[in-house]
């Protein structure tokens, strides 16, 4: 890995390791960087985050990354996903190229793995329960068969139900939420403008509740006015599109602009007013744990398959036994092992008359 940012870094005043601290990667300014380790309070994204970048900057897996260990601090996670990038929670990383970075970051080898994950594949009727915040399962309401206005919907449902299941106050984060291809909603790319709304209202009032909000866009700028105002964390990676650019630029100067349009991938630059005396720094981040491949069509068609089969059991009333086997069919299912969850839930089914 070569240097190739050479910003002012105060050391004393970047983020430190805590039990409340998330690890990042590695600061990308120093000239040994293998030394000093990034970090980011997990408390300060109830100031909410927004990641923004070209495509195939790395945005989509720096967020993922902050994913992986919000969960590993017990907090839970919901993905608004109309990409279906996120399903590759549910398998362990099994990519040679990504693994050999591990040892640059002080990973252990066989760090690598899956998470437990809920994918519910957005619809019209979709009508979301607090129920989808677990803290041992990463929920992916995925929407990649959603028009913009749908998706729109969806977004906007989503908040609404958390404020109508108001949660109690919390200044530690208990929960995140991601949104990917945020930008979608925009009225100019077809969204109606209800979800943007929604956004207003939720990065003002959920950090009382302990809920954060992380924006994935390709374009920074889109996002003005009162969301703007609320974010407490900015991550810019690699982008030639000139409004951004031109606002680093008059923000943090003009090398800062340059070293953004020449970022590799997985290289970032972050911003919070509280550290390195308010200036933005770089980081390296860390190789995922997960799969960043998503699940494929045939894949994301058994996933739901067997899930409405879950469902349909779920209504009627069943044994302890069948319970225990609904059980066991939902934990295949959370780990993709599609065939056993297929041999569980037929157990439970009605039998056929020959």
């Amino acid at each position: 890995m070569k240097k190739r940012y050479f910003h002012e870094i105060t050391s004393w005043d970047l983020p430190k390791k805590t039990e409340r601290s998330i690890y990042l990667g590695k600061i990308a300014e120093t000239k040994f960087f293998q030394e000093t380790e990034a970090f980011l309070p997990i408390d300060e994204l109830t100031k909410h985050m927004i990641i923004a970048g070209s495509t195939g900057g790395g945005k989509t897996v720096t967020a993922q990354v902050i994913a992986e260990e919000a969960i590993a601090k017990g907090i839970s996670i919901v993905v608004v996903d109309p990409t279906a990038q996120w399903t590759g929670f549910i398998r362990e990383l099994d990519e040679p190229s990504i693994k050999k970075k591990y040892d640059d970051f002080g990973i252990k080898k066989d760090a690598a793995k899956a998470y437990l994950t809920r994918i519910i594949s957005m619809n019209n009727n979709y009508d979301p329960s607090p129920e989808i915040f677990d803290k041992e399962t990463i929920t992916i309401l995925e929407a990649s068969q959603l028009s913009e206005k749908e998706l729109d919907t969806v977004i906007t449902k989503t908040i609404s139900m958390l404020f109508k299941n108001t949660p109690q106050e919390s200044q530690k984060l208990k929960s995140l939420l991601f949104f990917e291809e945020i930008h979608r909603i925009l009225p100019k790319y077809g969204g109606t403008g209800a979800g943007l709304v929604a956004l207003e209202r939720a990065v003002r009032e959920f950090r009382k509740w302990g809920i954060g909000i992380v924006l994935i866009s390709q374009v920074l700028e889109d996002f003005v006015g009162e969301i703007r105002a609320n974010i407490g964390t900015e991550m810019q990676l690699r982008t030639a599109y000139e409004l951004d650019l031109d606002k680093i630029r008059l923000k943090y100067g003009d090398e800062i602009a340059k070293s953004v349009m020449r970022e590799e991938t997985g290289t970032v630059m972050i911003h919070n007013s509280n550290y390195n005396l308010g200036k933005p720094f770089f980081i390296l981040v860390r190789p995922p744990y997960h799969d960043i491949h998503r699940l494929s069509p045939k894949e994301l068609s058994n996933y739901a398959s067997i899930s409405k089969k879950i469902s349909e059991i779920e209504k009627r009333k069943i044994t302890q036994q069948d319970a225990f086997t609904l059980k066991l069919t939902k934990k295949e299912l959370s780990k993709a092992n599609f065939k056993e969850a297929e041999l569980y839930i037929n157990e439970l089914l009605p039998k056929k008359k020959k």
